[in-house]
């Protein structure tokens, strides 16, 4: 971000999106080309889309962006080397990683919701997922995952039927405790 000394009260010609009279504008630092990334297959290198993307809570130059690859890409803003580079399914089936989300309690996990309905466990230290749900939402594409800010086992998946599924890992590790339907108008 940047102060403007002399704000003009007509607006900007060069600053578009500068507010007139505004005193702040933004300004780009930097630049992340995720083609450019080492280990990256050339059949990735020409067509990846991302979807989402996080900053580590506990180191925000570390990033992550989810892809349509089925892959979470782990990079870093200064150049340094990301170890995992790449955070993968368990199985060979690619499925696009639309949603991601990292534990809130200080512990070194994230969750990744899929298109396919799956949800992955990771810890940050390892590239194949700790534990995956394939079947998360009966096969419905995923919207989001959310950790629970104030219970340390418990996440939220919304899928696109406008239907949240809640988790707790303590009482029932292999499906959600409940699910409800959001819809019409409700």
């Amino acid at each position: 971000m940047m102060e403007i000394a002399q704000p003009q009260l007509s607006g900007s010609e060069t600053d578009l999106g500068l507010a007139p009279g505004g005193k702040l504008k933004l300004v780009k630092g930097a630049s992340i080309h995720l083609q450019d990334l080492p280990g990256l297959s050339s059949s990735l290198k020409n067509g990846i889309r991302c979807f989402d993307l996080h900053e580590l809570p506990s180191d925000p130059s570390h990033l992550f962006v989810t892809t349509d690859a089925g892959i979470v890409l782990h990079c870093t803003r200064h150049g340094s080397k990301a170890n995992p580079r790449f955070y993968r399914p368990s199985s060979d089936v690619l499925a696009e990683v639309r949603s991601i989300d990292f534990s809130p309690h200080g512990l070194p996990y994230f969750l990744v919701g899929c298109s396919d309905g799956s949800v992955r466990l990771y810890n940050m230290k390892s590239d194949k997922p700790l534990i995956s749900w394939p079947n998360a939402t009966n096969g419905e594409p995923i919207v989001c995952v959310q950790w629970s800010a104030s219970h340390p086992s418990m996440f939220y998946v919304l899928d696109i039927s406008s239907r949240v599924h809640v988790w707790n890992l303590v009482e029932n590790l292999s499906s959600p405790l409940h699910s409800s339907h959001f819809g019409n108008g409700i």
